[in-house]
């Protein structure tokens, strides 16, 4: 089975100009099996330990034992377009989410010159692209990152259903709309072939990285950061998970980085949750 993988990274724009890539909201590995057009993705929390640690610009690759060639930057802007032109997204909201929707919904109105209306209560809702967005970033409340991941993850499912549900050319609108917002290894012509298939595609499982972990406040530098308990077993589960392979043995630098962080937190396998 022909399978490719793809960083997905959700910037936090102001302005039209990136901020920081420190402020980077959502980090997803997609993975795509090319013949069952079986879609599984993985957010991994952007306080994660293992981020911190390797060359900035590999760090995943060499902290994970990947080797992910291919990648797209999204903004908030896109997210918001793609929502709106698909015609909302349903979603069920509780009370705490409705409420705490408000100040990111405001921000997102000013920054994109939208006019998205507050949910005045938790019910089921056909959300717009503000919205949509603005439930994806809630970070407070029951959960904190890890709930905010999994809501960018439900997001970006019922987003791919709702593509599923439209047309060839509402999926070319799409591409067209979004071409300004984003930054990726494909081509034009490779984004609208990926595109086409999006009928064909299922959404697999669904989870978040580290598997087993605990959170920690280590320094004022790092502030609070997920530790993970420890990287080589987390490794191997997400070896697992996205290929299905068992014999999967971490490599000497997985090893080496898992002991460092052991050293540095206390931290070992078993101690997380």
């Amino acid at each position: 089975m022909c399978k490719s993988n793809l960083l997905l990274f959700h910037i936090v724009l102001k302005h039209r100009e990136v901020v920081n890539v420190a402020e980077t909201i959502c980090i997803l590995l997609k993975q795509i099996k090319t013949v069952t057009k079986l879609g599984t993705n993985l957010s991994c929390k952007e306080s994660c330990l293992l981020l911190c640690i390797g060359d900035e610009e590999n760090r995943i690759n060499v902290n994970l034992d990947l080797n992910i060639t291919d990648y797209v930057t999204v903004d908030f802007n896109s997210i918001i377009e793609c929502v709106d032109l698909l015609g909302g997204v349903d979603m069920e909201i509780t009370d705490d989410e409705a409420s705490l929707m408000t100040g990111y919904i405001r921000e997102l109105n000013e920054l994109t010159g939208n006019k998205a209306e507050n949910l005045t209560q938790g019910g089921t809702y056909t959300l717009n692209g503000v919205q949509a967005c603005a439930y994806a970033r809630i970070r407070y409340g029951g959960g904190d990152d890890y709930r905010r991941t999994e809501r960018q993850r439900t997001v970006l499912t019922a987003m791919v259903k709702k593509a599923q549900q439209s047309d060839l050319t509402t999926v070319n609108k799409l591409i067209n709309e979004v071409c300004g917002d984003i930054q990726t290894s494909f081509s034009n012509a490779e984004l609208l072939a990926l595109a086409s298939q999006v009928f064909q595609y299922s959404i697999g499982d669904t989870t978040g990285f580290p598997f087993t972990k605990t959170t920690r406040v280590l320094s004022k530098k790092t502030g609070d950061v997920v530790i993970p308990c420890d990287l080589s077993d987390n490794v191997k589960e997400l070896h697992i998970f996205l290929y299905e392979d068992s014999a999967y043995t971490a490599s000497d630098t997985v090893k080496q980085n898992s002991e460092k962080i052991v050293s540095d937190t206390g931290f070992k396998s078993g101690d997380g949750h």
